[in-house]
Order: C-alpha cells, then sequence, then structure tokens
C-alpha cells in the first residue's frame, strides 16, 4: 500500500466506517436550507446532509475551477495535479455520506488567458473550499463527519502551502 493511499484510509476511514452507522441518523434536523458558506441548500436536508451538501457544492466549484484552468493552460496540470486527485478522494468520500442522489451541475468558469491569472484564481477557489470545510466542521452535528471535514480542511491547507512555497502569486 502507498503512503498516499495509508493516508487517506487514516484520515477518511472513520467516515467510511461510520457509513453503516449513518451520522445523520437520530439527529435533531439543524436549520433547514442554509450551511456555512452555501447559497441556498435543499430544505429538506437535515443538518449534516445539509452541510455535506453545501460542501459538496463548494467542492463542484473548486474543481471545475481546476480542471478548466489546466484544460486551458496544460502547463499548470503538473501543478495542480495532487490537489485535483485530493479533491476527487474528497468528493468520493462525501458522496458516499450523501443521503441525497442529486448534484447541480457546475458551469464552467471562465478562465483568465494568462497563466498566472488562471492559477491564482485556481488557488482562491481552493481556499474557499478550505473555508467552507473549515465553516462546515464547525456546524456539523456528527463528531465522525466533523473530523473528516477537519481532515479534508487540512489537506487542502497542505497543498496551499505548497503551493504558496513555489512562490507562484495567488
Amino acid at each position: 500500500m502507498s503512503r498516499r493511499t495509508t493516508l487517506a484510509a487514516a484520515l477518511f476511514g472513520p467516515l467510511v466506517g461510520s457509513a453503516c452507522d449513518s451520522p445523520f441518523g437520530d439527529r435533531p434536523a439543524g436549520a433547514p436550507g442554509k450551511s456555512p458558506g452555501s447559497a441556498e441548500v435543499d430544505p429538506t436536508l437535515s443538518g449534516d446532509e445539509a452541510v455535506v451538501a453545501s460542501v459538496l457544492a463548494a467542492l463542484d466549484r473548486s474543481m471545475a475551477i481546476v480542471e478548466a484552468v489546466t484544460d486551458r493552460h496544460p502547463r499548470l496540470a503538473r501543478t495542480f495535479a495532487p490537489l485535483a486527485t485530493m479533491q476527487a478522494a474528497h468528493a468520493a468520500v462525501l458522496l458516499e455520506a450523501r443521503v441525497a442522489e442529486d448534484r447541480a451541475p457546475v458551469q464552467p468558469p471562465a478562465v483568465p488567458p494568462r497563466a498566472s491569472a488562471a492559477e491564482a484564481a485556481a488557488r482562491r477557489a481552493a481556499r474557499s473550499y478550505e473555508r467552507v470545510l473549515r465553516e462546515s466542521l464547525m456546524v456539523a452535528e456528527s463528531g465522525a463527519l466533523a473530523r473528516a471535514l477537519a481532515a479534508m480542511a487540512a489537506g487542502v491547507g497542505q497543498h496551499l502551502a505548497v503551493l504558496d512555497a513555489t512562490g507562484a502569486p495567488g
């Protein structure tokens, strides 16, 4: 097993393992319809369901921007490959925990023509996703969900720190 696989299993194992005992089960509904960092979410979702929906929406936006940036500026693909891989892992974990099946499509974002501006846009999107994760972990009703979101936020933070260390704008 690779180091990355081992770390992912350690970080996300508690959430995946708790799928049998859903963190959404016997919880009182939180404030329906709103969750940190989100636009309106389905008002029929309970507290943790709304949190997951909100985080997924933020993740989808970030993933769309990173994908659009790397499509338009192929030389940035290597820079953002680790972030994109991590975001795909986040999506898999969040989708497994998700009760509602619908996911709103994300419109392809406009990408700046200059690579440096496009890179900055992708980094801003990742920072926005990290902020939603941090806000969401504070309102998660389930400890397992809060821990998973904290691990995800830490992962995004690590990738952003590496990007910052490269000296690229953002």
